[in-house]
C-alpha cells in the first residue's frame, strides 16, 4: 500500500506492507488492519460511520476506483495478495 502527503507523515513511511490479513479480502479489511497499525490515520481515512472519507482517492493496480458517493461499496472491493493499493488525500494548488 502506498500513501502520500500528510498520510505519509502520520504513518512515518510511504510504503506500507499490511500483515495479518488473509487474501483475498475486502479493501475494508486492509483499511482496518492499517488503522490498527497506525491509529493516527483513522480520523483521516474513516468518517464517523467507519466509511472511507469521500475526499480520498483510491487506486488499485493502477485502476482508479470511483465511489459515486458510496464509500461503503468501496470498502467491499475485493483485493488480492500483491495488489498495489494507493490512497491519495486531496491535493490543492493554484
Amino acid at each position: 500500500m502506498r500513501i502520500f502527503s500528510y498520510l505519509r507523515e502520520l504513518a512515518g513511511e510511504s510504503v506500507i506492507h499490511v500483515d495479518d490479513v488473509s487474501f483475498p479480502c475486502q479493501l475494508g479489511d486492509v483499511i482496518d488492519r492499517l488503522v490498527q497499525k497506525y491509529p493516527k490515520l483513522k480520523s483521516y481515512l474513516l468518517n464517523s460511520k467507519n466509511r472511507l472519507n469521500e475526499f480520498l482517492h483510491v487506486i488499485i493496480n493502477g485502476e482508479s476506483l470511483d465511489t459515486n458517493g458510496n464509500t461503503r461499496d468501496l470498502l467491499k472491493y475485493l483485493v488480492n495478495d500483491g495488489d498495489e493499493i494507493v490512497i491519495l488525500p486531496p491535493i490543492g494548488g493554484g
